[in-house]
């Protein structure tokens, strides 16, 4: 009876995982298609926001973003394979991560942010280190 018991329980764990795996591949074909959007939408308005430097200033940073989704969702992807996490959270965490950024940079290029002008951030050094030096 006891031998049974752990025969029936050792099952149960490999349908778990291989429950896990199916679930996983799920999330991951919708998680990828919403990514292109996501990764999209961060990379639209970084070409707005980044007037100077030509085609390499705002390359870079989307190849840091695109490095970010990357490891993010490998390593989410990881714990949901190891169930650590559930596959929804584990395939959905790059996702996200990466949308209120995404938010962010489209809100800043409607705006015409100065986010990634150097001149705006001496000027806002040299006005705080002026107040900063007053009181």
């Amino acid at each position: 009876m006891k031998s049974n018991l752990e025969m029936n329980g050792s099952n149960i764990v490999e349908q778990e995982k291989t429950l896990q795996k199916y679930k996983i591949e799920w999330h991951d074909k919708i998680t990828l298609a919403l990514a292109c959007l996501v990764l999209f939408m961060i990379g639209a308005p970084l070409g707005s926001i980044i007037r100077k430097g030509g085609l390499g200033m705002p390359m870079i940073f989307a190849i840091i973003f695109f490095m970010v989704f990357y490891f993010v969702r490998t390593r989410g992807q990881k714990l949901a394979r190891e169930m650590e996490m559930s596959a929804f959270t584990g395939m959905w965490l790059a996702i996200f991560v990466l949308t209120p950024i995404s938010i962010f940079l489209i809100y800043k290029a409607m705006h015409d942010s100065n986010l990634f002008n150097k001149e705006f951030y001496t000027r806002l050094k040299r006005k705080l280190l002026k107040r900063l030096g007053k009181e």
